[in-house]
């Protein structure tokens, strides 16, 4: 009723409602409705509380190729330092200490792309990259994987966030062309 009219439902759509099947309606409770709000974007975001663990990164053993702009610039560092040229990953074959150390750069990325693969569609549009700015932010002025690791940024992320993780946040943005490593 509407404004103390009836309007009474007739035709096609009467028929469907007549044969349409309202058992397949059920109720929720309180606990059901909250279980599934959790499982959203928005549930952090709007009750607090500590995300789940993200998933752990696995570098694998082969460099990928989204990975070539980091890796790129991390062997532009190890050359200057050593006064030589690094043209590749396996001019690192005389070098131990910094094929070890791209090794765990490497897995840092993955432990970022995990962690940011994780969080991306269980926090609102626009945390992950939000946390990205934060640590860019944090290095900018030094451009050192070390204050990444110190850096607090303001975000539902942050509990998630270890050491590697922020560090390979970093790479991130070596990929994204924002950071560029210098000795």
């Amino acid at each position: 009723m509407v404004n103390n009219e009836k309007h009474p439902l007739t035709g096609a759509l009467a028929a469907y409602v007549e044969q349409f099947d309202f058992a397949r309606f059920g109720y929720a409770t309180i606990d059901e409705i909250l279980d599934a709000h959790r499982r959203t974007a928005f549930w952090a975001e709007r009750f607090g509380g500590l995300l789940p663990q993200p998933k752990q990164g696995k570098a694998p053993a082969a460099l990928m190729p989204h990975e070539t702009a980091y890796v790129g610039k991390l062997l532009e560092v190890y050359a200057e330092a050593a006064g030589a040229e690094i043209a590749g990953v396996g001019d690192l074959d005389a070098h131990a200490e910094w094929k070890d150390h791209l090794q765990k750069q490497r897995v840092r990325f993955f432990d970022a792309e995990a962690f940011m693969a994780t969080y991306r569609d269980q926090t609102e549009p626009g945390t992950t990259e939000s946390f990205a700015d934060q640590i860019y932010d944090a290095i900018e002025p030094s451009l050192t994987i070390a204050v990444a690791s110190q850096a607090a940024p303001a975000s539902v992320l942050a509990p998630q966030a270890k050491i590697g993780v922020k560090q390979g946040v970093c790479h991130q943005l070596a990929n994204d062309d924002r950071v560029t490593w210098k000795i």
